[in-house]
Formats: structure tokens, C-alpha cells, sequence
């Protein structure tokens, strides 16, 4: 029963990408291309990072370290634990779809893709800065870029809808835990007056979520350059 439960998911997931990864043309192959690519994203990186510590640095100390723990968290899960155990290979590496996916520069990953590291480590970053910014605007403008990123995956041909789900789900789940970790953290300093816990204004936070915006329109514009 649970075998069969298992081969109906993976011919629906396999399907689902079959579907989704047919969809492509040379504008969204560089978008996607550039998407994909952790060094598109360095800007943002530092541009939070900067903004992070003109707030308050002692706080900013503190949200780094505990982002270094959660995306830690999120990418040994997915890579080491998860992908070595299940070795589900990814459908660039399938013999079955071989000649029939949309591939890019001959890009195919490692051998295994269960579940994303992309989709764990993008929304393990987002939603641990949404939980601690908390602004109905950063999490929507934050979601969407992070969709996209792990989008691009299906896109390029390496991870199928279930690889990204899944990656999503240890991502979320790690960005709980850290952030469990940063509250507990901040009271024990609060309380002994080695930080001041002064909560995220609209204005920090609508500052970051143009930044995240911003850097997201910049990667469309340019990919329509490139063409």
C-alpha cells in the first residue's frame, strides 16, 4: 500500500515537471539562467546585511549569526541528510526523460535532487528575516522572489515540483527553529541590558522590501539585455 502511495506521487510529480519544464523560450532561459545563480543574489545579501547593522549592530551580530545557524540547518538537512538517504535521482539524471527535458548549458547537478537545497536554503533565509522584520509587505515581496528562485530549478531541469515542495518545507521548518533560538537568545541579553531589542519600524522594513524587489526587476531587466 505505502509502495504503491509512493509510485502514484512520483508519476504525478514526474508529470507535473514534464509539464512545467515544457515551457520555455530564450528571454526565460536567461532569467531563469541568472535566477538560479547564487551569485546574482551577493548584492542583496550585503544590501540586508548593510541595512541590518545601520539599525542596530549588536542586533545585526545577533540576526547573522543565527541566519548562518539556520541556513546551516537547512542545507545540511537537505544535502547531507535527506538527499544521501532517499537518492532519488534528479530528472536531469533520469535515463527515462533523457532527450525529452529542457536543459541548459548542459547543467544537470549532482546525481541526487531530494528535496532542494535552492528551495531550503532561499526560503530558510526569507522567512526567518520575515519572521523577525514581520511586515505583510516584506513577506509577500520576500515569497515571491524566493518562488522564483526555486522556480527556476523545475525551469533548468534539476529538481522536480516534489524536490521543491519538500526543500521548502525544511527550509520553513529551520527558519522556526532558528528563530526559536534568536528569541531566546535576545530575552537572556535583554535582560541583561547587553542589547536593545528595538523592533523592526515600517521604514526598515519597507527599505528591505524595495531592496528585495529592486534586485529582482534589476535580474529581469538585464536578462532582456542579454538577449
Amino acid at each position: 500500500m505505502f509502495t504503491e502511495i509512493i509510485s502514484t506521487l512520483d508519476s504525478l510529480d514526474t508529470q507535473l515537471f514534464t509539464w512545467l519544464n515544457s515551457f520555455h523560450s530564450p528571454f526565460f532561459d536567461t532569467l531563469m539562467w541568472t535566477l538560479s545563480a547564487k551569485e546574482t543574489w551577493i548584492p542583496l545579501y550585503i544590501c540586508i546585511t548593510v541595512l541590518l547593522f545601520v539599525k542596530n549592530w549588536k542586533q545585526a551580530l545577533i540576526i547573522l549569526l543565527t541566519m548562518a545557524i539556520c541556513i546551516t540547518l537547512a542545507d545540511q538537512i537537505s544535502s547531507t541528510v535527506i538527499k544521501e538517504v532517499v537518492a532519488r535521482p534528479r530528472p536531469s539524471h533520469n535515463d527515462v526523460l533523457t532527450g525529452t527535458i529542457h536543459i541548459l548549458n548542459n547543467y544537470r547537478g549532482s546525481p541526487f535532487g531530494f528535496v532542494s537545497s535552492h528551495a531550503a536554503n532561499t526560503f530558510a533565509f526569507i522567512t526567518l528575516l520575515a519572521m523577525i522584520i514581520r511586515n505583510h509587505y516584506f513577506m509577500i515581496v520576500g515569497t515571491v522572489w524566493a518562488s522564483a528562485v526555486t522556480y527556476s530549478r523545475i525551469y533548468l531541469g534539476v529538481h522536480y515540483p516534489g524536490d521543491i515542495i519538500c526543500g521548502i518545507a525544511v527550509g520553513v521548518l529551520s527558519a522556526m527553529a532558528a528563530y526559536a533560538l534568536y528569541k531566546m537568545t535576545i530575552s537572556n541579553l535583554e535582560r541583561r541590558k547587553i542589547v536593545d531589542n528595538s523592533p523592526f519600524g515600517k521604514i526598515y522594513a519597507n527599505i528591505s522590501t524595495l531592496i528585495i524587489g529592486a534586485n529582482l526587476l534589476t535580474t529581469i531587466v538585464i536578462s532582456i539585455f542579454m538577449l
